[in-house]
């Protein structure tokens, strides 16, 4: 946490980013020790998922991490960074006197129960797998930027969506009523983009919140990353849906489609610990992902090959690979340009 109070017992007279300091240490050992184990010091890969992911574009940008890794692949990151110490810490404030603390020793023996999620700027607030509320801000080497066609189908919001059905009208009405304060035209040009009849009102409304919490932010993000570095930068969307719901994480409701997360399952083989006789094709699933990342770790390149740089294309992956010119060219187009950026997903 960023808090003057917490500056004056540090030597370097800062505070703020002690994760990333862990990371970085954990790197230093890993270039340090990684013979040992068979390994090379200059093959070393940086691999994150969610807040992991996030990480590796802050230690992408940060001169702390030069030459301590050599490939990045990071999955679902929030691309929003944009936060000085000095604002940080007056978004913090609102934890302190949470707490009552005067001191940084009383700070020191807080456990987390003391962040008030719904207020904490930037952080947990309780619509941030839904569509935003207006003005409620929840957040700005060889590279492989992945992120899922349906990050929001793990937990979305409104949950009773998984019971709407086309003829009730219920997806046309939420969609309306949330976007409403943004412009009618925004909210009109969302139903055509978005349109009823396609799969289930659950299915599109996951779709048009991942874009423009998830993919538009980090296809943004990929872009930049594009035309600043001399490495390559690929971008994948893993659209695989499973053969069965699916219960990951803390969730209590089953994803049926390419939920936040549901690439690493598949990297670590670990599917078939939420769901119950898993199918030839969700094996194959695995299998896919596997391939592409240790490709990627073992020669710089994904494992298809024809897959080509970003953003001249994109890789779909499910059971296998496919690469198209843009994905969701227009609905990113429409959100990036009506300035939804800021509302994308921080984790």
């Amino acid at each position: 946490m960023s808090l003057d109070m917490l500056r004056y017992g540090s030597h370097t007279n800062t505070s703020g980013n002690y994760g990333f300091m862990d990371m970085l240490t954990g790197l230093h050992w890993m270039q340090n020790n990684i013979r040992q184990f068979g390994g090379d010091p200059n093959k070393i890969m940086f691999f994150g998922q969610s807040s992991g992911g996030t990480a590796i574009y802050a230690l992408l940008a940060s001169p702390l991490g030069h030459g301590l890794f050599h490939m990045a692949w990071a999955i679902s990151g929030s691309p929003v960074m944009n936060k000085t110490a000095a604002e940080v810490d007056v978004d913090n404030q609102v934890v302190v006197q949470n707490t009552g603390c005067q001191d940084e020793d009383c700070l020191y023996n807080m456990t987390p129960e003391i962040v008030p999620w719904e207020e904490f700027p930037y952080w947990a607030m309780s619509d941030l797998t839904g569509i935003p509320a207006k003005d409620r801000f929840n957040g700005a080497l060889p590279v492989v930027d992945g992120t899922t066609s349906h990050e929001e189908s793990l937990e979305s919001s409104p949950q009773e969506v998984t019971n709407w059905t086309w003829e009730d009208n219920k997806y046309q009405e939420y969609v309306r009523h949330a976007l409403l304060p943004f412009g009618d035209v925004i909210a009109e040009t969302a139903l055509k983009l978005y349109p009823e009849n396609v799969h289930n009102p659950e299915f599109q409304l996951a779709s048009l919140v991942t874009d423009l919490r998830v993919t538009c932010g980090n296809d943004y993000l990929a872009l930049v990353m594009a035309t600043s570095f001399t490495s390559p930068v690929f971008r994948y969307i893993a659209e695989y849906a499973p053969s069965a719901p699916m219960k990951a994480f803390w969730v209590t409701l089953p994803a049926r489609y390419a939920f936040h997360g549901i690439d690493m399952f598949a990297f670590y083989k670990t599917t078939g610990l939420m769901i119950d006789n898993m199918t030839d094709t969700d094996r194959q699933w695995e299998v896919n992902v596997q391939q592409e990342v240790l490709s990627f770790m073992q020669i710089g390149r994904p494992f298809t090959a024809y897959l080509g740089m970003f953003p001249g294309q994109t890789a779909v992956l499910s059971e296998n690979t496919t690469v198209t010119a843009g994905y969701h060219t227009a609905e990113c187009l429409f959100w990036l340009k009506n300035g939804f950026f800021s509302y994308t997903l921080i984790n």
